[in-house]
């Protein structure tokens, strides 16, 4: 059980969801096979099975069903467990749990009656251990029972005595009478002299021992089974009401307008039935979700919330910071850190101030936060209480931290969408003429207010129809001929001739197609922008300025002093005019103007 705590997950409320339940299902396994009852402890595992569970999880449950099936003597089963099983324990270089399946081989060749086999098993087991660890006890005393039934007596003495004082020293009451047991066997078998009297009245006394206890067991599984099944559903019912209050904090979350207001609301709230006493965000980059240019931002700088007792500090960090920290160590593995006291005093604060071990803490917890699989920010969780490394807890962090995934990518997509209607919203009014839709199926132009008052109509629908009859006629082939490759979504240019009011301007017509995530034509977005050289002049003004030749020399001019400015080069660099080095200002703008004119 412990092993699934160490077990990777999603950071998404379903992988959440997903592993506490498997927890308790795997938990509630545990109890059924304690209490004899192996049959529903197999189910239960079979249902965590079923639901696609991480590689480690899968690994642990098949060695688990692989166990439970030979106690049940369904050794097929039982093979197909550990064949399913072993592919998974050596993609995870786990070690522990190749150690546990060559154990499971042992108890198989036993069943077997391929002894030999099963003597070569246990002694690869204990071949390296100076010591036996308490997982180990029950594992030694089946070895011993099996080396008696061999009657291998000096294998048995050399196991006996080395491994003496780890069963003698062992809290494990049944099984340390075991292992006297086997050692008085042994005593007894290996002497001739007293081998049948003896051997058979200690065969007696523990076979009447393991009659005792077998009725002892029924009776105390029959007082305690109730108790269990009310302890486990107590214990459930708590859990789902902690992970239903934390799912509720994201209406908490969501209701503040500022973000600062939001976290403070939060983590108080998490606080109340969560054990931490500071936390701390950190967010590395923002530019996964806005479209701000790189140069407005300084990429060392992190931005961090630190939390604690209501109160919630600003700080900014830089990379250099994180170094030998839980954070660096964290986003080298990029996966959640969990450090007991002992291991949290190897790093260094983030903050600064007193180290870990000052502070005398009993547990860190780092949360990674991804979007779209992209490490973005992390929280780190800090308690001086025993409680902050319970496992519940740590779950109940990593939902809550969980929530704070959602809320940011909201909050700060929903601050990229504003900053984003403000500049366009600055374009639009900056446009002197304005913009428009362009919507195809039914052959009309939907307008702003300022591209009505320019063309002195009185309706945000205007039929093309009735638009193409403002075009001076001599460009009006030109607009048709644009407008008939429209369906290569492209984006065009125009320049065409407005009449309004006997006035007639030179309009420049930017046209761009808007494609939807899904490939498709949504529409086309427009803008119209007077050309103000040639523009606002009556049609007769217009010819006598055709033949005006100081006028021409004039604006020519005009045009040469304005591309000599830098200012004025620059800022038409910024509306992206690209590859404006490469003209020749003066003759490209004469011939444009002449061109024009005549």
């Amino acid at each position: 059980l412990a092993r699934l705590d160490n077990i990777k997950d999603s950071n998404s409320i379903e992988g959440l969801f997903l592993r506490i339940t498997s927890k308790l299902v795997l938990e509630m396994s545990y109890i059924f096979a304690e209490l004899d009852q192996k049959d529903k402890a197999i189910t239960n595992l079979l249902v965590i099975l079923k639901n696609n569970p991480s590689m480690e999880l899968e690994s642990l449950i098949l060695s688990n069903l692989a166990k439970l099936y030979i106690d049940e003597k369904e050794l097929g089963k039982a093979k197909d467990a550990i064949i399913k099983c072993l592919p998974l324990i050596k993609r995870l270089e786990d070690y522990e749990g190749l150690e546990y399946i060559n154990y499971l081989n042992a108890k198989l060749y036993v069943l077997e009656d391929n002894y030999l086999m099963a003597k070569t098993q246990y002694q690869e087991l204990f071949k390296e251990r100076v010591e036996l660890e308490p997982s180990f006890l029950g594992i030694g005393n089946e070895y011993l029972k099996l080396l008696l039934d061999l009657k291998e007596y000096e294998l048995m003495f050399g196991f006996i005595n080395k491994y003496r004082s780890s069963y003698l020293s062992s809290n494990d009451i049944y099984n340390k009478k075991l292992f006297l047991e086997h050692n008085l066997l042994a005593l007894v078998s290996n002497n001739m002299q007293y081998k049948n009297s003896f051997y058979s009245l200690i065969m007696q006394i523990m076979n009447l021992d393991q009659e005792i206890r077998k009725s002892e067991n029924i009776l105390f599984h029959n007082i305690n089974e109730d108790d269990k099944y009310l302890e486990v559903n107590a214990k459930l019912n708590e859990a789902i009401i902690k992970i239903e209050k934390t799912i509720h904090l994201t209406k908490i979350l969501f209701e503040k307008e500022d973000i600062r207001s939001s976290l403070i609301s939060f983590f108080t709230e998490l606080n109340k039935y969560t054990s931490f006493d500071s936390s701390l965000l950190v967010i590395f980059s923002e530019t996964s979700f806005d479209k701000l240019p790189d140069f407005l931002r300084n990429k060392d700088r992190i931005k961090s919330y630190n939390y604690k007792k209501e109160r919630l500090y600003e700080r900014w960090l830089t990379y250099t910071d994180l170094e030998h920290t839980v954070l660096e160590k964290m986003m080298m593995e990029n996966q959640t850190i969990i450090a007991s006291d002992v291991e949290a005093v190897n790093y260094e604060t983030i903050l600064q101030g007193p180290s870990y071990q000052a502070m005398k803490i009993s547990g860190l917890v780092a949360v990674p936060l991804y979007f779209h699989d992209d490490l973005f920010a992390s929280v780190i969780f800090k308690d001086s209480s025993s409680k902050m490394m319970e496992n519940e807890n740590i779950m109940l962090l990593k939902l809550g931290a969980s929530l704070l995934t959602y809320y940011l990518t909201a909050y700060f997509q929903k601050e990229n969408e504003e900053f984003q209607s403000n500049v366009l919203n600055l374009a639009i009014e900056s446009l002197q003429e304005g913009m428009f839709y362009l919507d195809l199926a039914k052959d009309q132009m939907i307008i702003n207010d300022a591209l009505q008052k320019f063309l002195n109509v009185h309706n945000p629908i205007l039929a093309r129809s009735e638009y193409k009859k403002l075009i001076s006629p001599k460009h009006l082939q030109d607009y048709e001929i644009a407008y008939k490759n429209i369906h290569k979504l492209e984006a065009k240019e125009i320049l065409y001739s407005l009449q309004i009011k006997d006035q007639e301007y030179l309009v420049k017509e930017n046209l761009r197609p808007y494609i939807s995530s899904e490939g498709k034509l949504v529409t086309f977005v427009g803008t119209i922008t007077k050309l103000e050289e040639a523009s606002k002049l009556k049609v007769a003004d217009f010819k006598t300025t055709v033949n005006n030749q100081t006028d021409f020399q004039n604006k020519l001019k005009l045009e040469e002093d304005k591309l000599k400015d830098l200012e004025y080069k620059f800022t038409v660099i910024a509306f992206r005019i690209t590859n404006l080095d490469k003209f020749t200002y003066q003759q490209d703008l004469h011939n444009y103007l002449v061109e024009e004119m005549h």
